[in-house]
């Protein structure tokens, strides 16, 4: 019940955004959104390891969870336990931060500001999966907020982002080189060899594995922790946006990342039955450039809605609404709320 009045108050005050276009109540929207996440209740897959790790390290055990965690949760942790904070503060402050950075780059980045706060809120792959993956969904959204630095081509902020990125999930430091790679431009003959480096790639990797003495790996009975429904819609967004590419007038850096993530989800899908181990691998990887059709889509839909119909907008609307209902109501467990913050 409270997700379907999550779902009606969001596109309630969206209306209400269409009527006055007043930038407040998309940040009304987004209070909601840090307010349900941050006090929600043994929801999540990593939420009971969480609790776990905060009584670590409130009481100094160094177990292997703590060991092993990046610093910049670590830190956080501490400093939350040094003004008697709970763990619900913790993914209170984790709420705010991630979904702070994600609006701002909505405002500073989106061609529809509504449209974007709409896609992150009800494609499973945005809002829900900070619900689960906290740590990375916190390194993705420094990620996709650093993302403008790479089109102004300030290095040294860049690095910055990402770095402070990293100390919450390890996987962010790799895109350090992200930074040239995006900046280059790429034609068609390029992209061709890319692809086909790509196919052959993922073709010859359980092979690779193997010879490195990894082979099972290869065997193992792995289920990705995806839905391929929503993979597929990004991949055929994914395809009409690089068709599109030029019509919609997209920057360089925009559609290097949209080419990259072609890449990246047809690796997923090569290797579905493959080497699906591997997947867990492209899955976490491909999650910091998906980020990034919170900006892109609105774009391609801007131009299909003018060129074509205001259908395709609302139908659109449609399917991500479905796609909302489906994580929210078959695969998260019954909202509970906590407001305890602080130990007296």
């Amino acid at each position: 019940m409270e997700y379907i009045c999550l779902y009606f108050l969001v596109i309630i005050i969206g209306i209400i955004y269409l009527n006055k276009n007043n930038i407040n109540i998309i940040r009304l929207i987004f209070l909601i959104l840090i307010l349900f996440s941050g006090c929600r209740y043994y929801i999540g897959v990593d939420y009971p390891m969480y609790m776990k790790i905060f009584f670590f390290i409130k009481n100094n055990i160094n177990d292997y969870e703590v060991l092993r965690l990046e610093k910049g949760y670590y830190f956080l942790v501490k400093f939350i336990v040094s003004i008697n904070g709970t763990q619900q503060l913790t993914f209170l402050v984790i709420a705010f931060f991630t979904n702070y950075l994600i609006y701002k780059n909505i405002k500073k980045e989106s061609s529809d500001i509504l449209m974007s706060t709409l896609i992150y809120f009800l494609v499973g792959a945005y809002y829900s999966a900070g619900f689960n993956l906290i740590r990375q969904v916190m390194a993705i959204s420094i990620f996709f907020y650093s993302i403008i630095f790479i089109k102004q081509k300030k290095i040294i902020k860049y690095f910055l982002f990402v770095i402070v990125g990293s100390l919450f999930h390890k996987s962010c430091i790799v895109l350090l080189p992200l930074y040239w790679i995006l900046n280059l431009k790429y034609n068609r003959f390029i992209k061709i060899i890319l692809i086909s480096i790509t196919v052959n790639f993922n073709f010859l990797l359980p092979k690779a594995y193997e010879i490195l003495g990894y082979g099972q790996y290869t065997i193992l009975e792995y289920e990705a922790t995806t839905s391929f429904i929503t993979l597929s819609l990004f991949f055929i967004l994914a395809l009409l946006i690089e068709i599109f590419s030029n019509r919609i007038f997209l920057d360089n850096v925009s559609k290097n990342i949209n080419f990259f993530t072609i890449l990246l989800v047809l690796s997923i899908f090569l290797n579905k039955k493959n080497f699906p181990t591997m997947n867990q691998v492209f899955i976490r990887m491909s999650s910091y450039f998906t980020f990034y059709y919170i900006i892109l889509i609105p774009q391609l839909l801007g131009y299909l809605t003018k060129k074509y119909s205001k259908v395709i907008k609302f139908l659109f609307f449609i399917c991500i609404s479905i796609l909302y209902f489906k994580t929210f109501l078959l695969q998260l467990p019954t909202y509970k709320y906590n407001f305890i913050l602080f130990e007296f």
